[in-house]
């Protein structure tokens, strides 16, 4: 009897911990800028924490410039704040365009909004092999998000380029590219002083090219869905326990 709430005691305490433990996913603060479009704020506790941006542009909906599209592009990013100094920050980031291969559209670039601050590469990606100030040339980047001063994008620039060189959709004929899923790693430095005790960017903006026309769009911040690890490790060392007591219970008892 005692060992049978014993074990139900741990259970509880496991789930009640996985609920209740901070999510080291959700730390990020999110919002929104003066001009309308999604914000994220961090601070150096956010180190090795991640979050995400879902960007979709819906059939009959604007997007940016180009006005109304049948299609639906769509594409992720997961960004992790690799490190936060004084010095700069460091983000790594995995982008996947989730368009239908049938739609045939690529993306050419990511535009953020980081105020007073310098891009550059920690590590670039495979497709994703250019970073610069917004506002140099080619880097320019399209459909009026005139607060962009940062930009990743093909080797043509900020502004577009040929679809068969942003990252495709899985597409496997033609010229299309088909890497649908690239990862690099960026750095973002003050132009002047240091960095403060937060930061926030915003805009997160990307541009979309198919063989007609391209779009600009905005995205929708939030916290990556990944658990915190130390969740599962709590709820696995109870079930571990309850494990091994059931087994001692098992054992035949000594003479």
């Amino acid at each position: 009897m005692k060992r049978s709430l014993l074990l139900k005691s741990l259970l509880a305490v496991a789930i009640i911990g996985t609920t209740h433990l901070p999510d080291a996913y959700a730390a990020f603060s999110f919002g929104t800028n003066s001009s309308g479009f999604q914000s994220v704020t961090m601070n150096a506790s956010d180190v090795g924490r991640s979050f995400t941006a879902d960007w979709l542009c819906s059939a009959n909906t604007t997007c940016g410039t180009s006005g109304t599209t049948q299609n639906t592009l769509s594409a992720t990013g997961t960004f992790t704040l690799d490190s936060y100094k004084s010095s700069g920050i460091t983000l790594s980031a995995t982008i996947k365009n989730t368009t239908s291969p049938s739609i045939q559209a690529a993306l050419m670039s990511i535009g953020i909004s980081a105020p007073n601050l310098a891009p550059s590469w920690g590590t670039p990606g495979s497709v994703f092999t250019s970073i610069g100030p917004a506002g140099g040339q080619n880097e320019n980047f399209p459909g009026g998000f005139n607060g962009i001063n940062a930009c990743i994008y093909t080797s043509k620039g900020c502004n577009g380029g040929a679809i068969a060189d942003g990252l495709g959709d899985g597409y496997t004929g033609g010229s299309m590219n088909p890497l649908s899923t690239d990862s690099f790693k960026f750095i973002l430095t003050p132009n002047l002083g240091t960095i403060g005790s937060s930061l926030t960017l915003s805009d997160f903006a990307v541009k979309f090219q198919t063989y007609t026309t391209s779009y600009e769009f905005g995205d929708g911040l939030g916290p990556s869905p990944t658990p915190e690890p130390g969740s599962f490790w709590l709820l696995g060392s109870a079930l571990l326990a309850m494990i091994g007591l059931q087994i001692r219970k098992g054992m035949p008892k000594k003479a």
